[in-house]
């Protein structure tokens, strides 16, 4: 099945990138359509293989509430020891991903995006794990 990769799709993408809290309603009241050509699109999308299929995730910020901030932190080398210290140890982890990159000193050849509390806690983790480079802030979240 192809699509058709229009404004309001692209735009749907976008939204649906941000993650986070999304449910049909919302993204349809953002896009000012209705929550069935928003499923209608989704599935266009999902079948023609621009979007992978959607798993149920838990999102921290939201089960516990509070501040959350959302964090990518890159690895340049390959450190099969520091990668395991870094899944045992981030609580918060949400997905570690290994990218496939010919310029290790460019981009990241690792990524784990996390969620942390505060950014002491963060500072902590990477100083106990060794590393100097700055985590990206992905987004940050505040649920009562």
């Amino acid at each position: 099945m192809s699509v058709v990769l229009d404004s309001l799709s692209i735009d749907l993408l976008r939204l649906i990138s941000l993650g986070g809290w999304a449910v049909p309603d919302d993204l349809a009241r953002t896009l000012a359509i209705s929550s069935s050509e928003v499923m209608g699109r989704i599935h266009a999308l999902r079948h023609s293989g621009v979007i992978g299929p959607f798993r149920a995730a838990p999102f921290l910020p939201v089960l516990y509430g509070g501040t959350w901030e959302r964090y990518a932190v890159p690895l340049y080398r390959r450190d099969p020891k520091l990668e395991e210290h870094l899944l045992r140890n981030l609580t918060g982890l949400e997905e570690s991903l290994h990218n496939a990159v010919f310029f290790t000193k460019r981009f990241a050849c690792t990524s784990f995006f996390c969620f942390i509390r505060t950014r002491e806690e963060l500072q902590l983790l990477l100083r106990e794990a060794g590393l100097t480079e700055e985590p990206l802030l992905m987004r940050s979240y505040n649920f009562p």
